[in-house]
């Protein structure tokens, strides 16, 4: 996205050795920004499973680290980010109660684009993404949908002129 658009662009990534790959290799981009933290509905230091691509604080088993969490109106509110073009959440598990936040304290609103990744090893998974579903499409409209692979939510065009 950044070599086709050239747009700024925020990276979250709380494993501190994904994280020196991912600064590492957008040091060249200006409009790159890395951060050493995820992103949920608290902020606290939590404990992750650490396993490549599927490391999750919602797993159980294996090695363990320690990550920082940084709440979501908080670090938008850290970076002066009024509004995104396009968030894109696959944090194993996290986006359950990471999306009830932002639906609740009406972050959605300052979303135009959300691409997520909802895990069925989550408890509950199915009725959980049913009801975020249902709660989105008051702001969003569903634009493709891969359950359980990746969907994506547009703004609602009548939802942009409130603003």
């Amino acid at each position: 996205m950044y070599a086709k658009y050239g747009c700024e662009i925020h990276v979250l990534e709380p494993l501190s050795d994904l994280y020196n790959i991912i600064q590492s290799r957008f040091a060249y981009a200006p409009t790159v920004h890395t951060y050493p933290f995820g992103i949920s509905d608290f902020s606290q230091e939590v404990e992750m499973m650490v396993d490549d691509n599927a490391s999750s604080v919602y797993k159980t088993g294996g090695k363990r680290a320690i990550v920082q969490l940084m709440e979501m109106e908080y670090v938008m509110n850290q970076l002066s980010v009024r509004d995104i073009d396009l968030v894109k959440i696959n944090i194993e598990g996290g986006e359950f109660p990471l999306l009830a936040h932002c639906v609740k304290n009406q972050l959605v609103s300052k979303m135009k684009n959300i691409q997520v990744q909802f895990h069925i090893f989550v408890d509950d998974a199915t009725s959980k993404r049913e009801a975020l579903q249902r709660q989105l499409s008051d702001t969003h409209e569903l634009t493709y949908d891969y359950p359980f692979v990746w969907e994506n939510w547009k703004l609602k065009t009548s939802i942009k002129a409130n603003e």
